[in-house]
């Protein structure tokens, strides 16, 4: 079974259509990308709340970049381009099977970029541990500040997508003071549980939502 997805009106320049099987969509790694992203902004377009950008999660992820580093600049610049007037922009980033989520912050005013890492394995890294960060800074073409958030951590080796879609849901649900100063702490099976069990109610009426399901 298949599911064939297009980004709503709005969220990119030009709509992007691909075709996902169903069975990966179960899967966290898809969960945590694109489909995830649609969630989010269908969530908070239809309440007319619409003041994140999103990139496209495939677009930016290190496999493509390593060997194709100008398509994922071009990317950048199209998302940056067609909301030029926005101050947040959203980027779930999967370096080999490992999630973590930049967030760039735009000032407006002075014209500037700062962006925040979010890692549950952040241990000792630092942003220069990170390439992607290097394809930003060459798409706008300006050095920006980097930080490493002190955000929830994962105590085993699977937890890193929920980590990364709670850190979004944080942020774009529900307010992004309390997710920009968590502090670093172990996320517990308990919480993730709820996570998934509150979220999916609305994830199921998005899929609902779409008709281009096909056996």
């Amino acid at each position: 079974m298949t599911l064939d997805c297009t980004t709503p009106q709005g969220m990119h320049e030009k709509q992007i259509e691909e075709t996902i099987e169903l069975e990966a969509v179960l899967q966290l790694c898809v969960m945590a990308g694109q489909i995830f992203v649609l969630y989010l902004y269908d969530s908070r377009k239809r309440e007319g709340l619409n003041n994140t950008v999103y990139f496209h999660p495939r677009y930016i992820e290190s496999g493509l970049f390593l060997h194709d580093e100008e398509y994922v600049i071009e990317h950048i610049k199209e998302v940056i381009s067609f909301h030029k007037d926005k101050q947040w922009f959203m980027a779930p980033h999967r370096i080999g099977r490992h999630w973590v989520l930049i967030l760039l912050q735009h000032n407006l005013i002075l014209k500037t970029w700062k962006g925040h890492i979010f890692d549950s394995l952040k241990g000792t890294k630092d942003p220069s541990d990170y390439e992607i960060t290097e394809l930003f800074e060459k798409a706008i073409k300006q050095k920006m500040t980097w930080v490493m958030v002190d955000c929830r951590q994962q105590p085993n080796g699977w937890e890193c997508g929920y980590c990364v879609m709670m850190a979004m849901h944080d942020f774009v649900i529900s307010n992004k003071e309390h997710m920009l100063v968590n502090k670093k702490r172990m996320v517990r099976r308990d919480e993730i549980n709820e996570f998934v069990e509150r979220t999916l109610k609305v994830f199921i009426l998005l899929l609902g939502d779409r008709e281009d399901v096909e056996d």
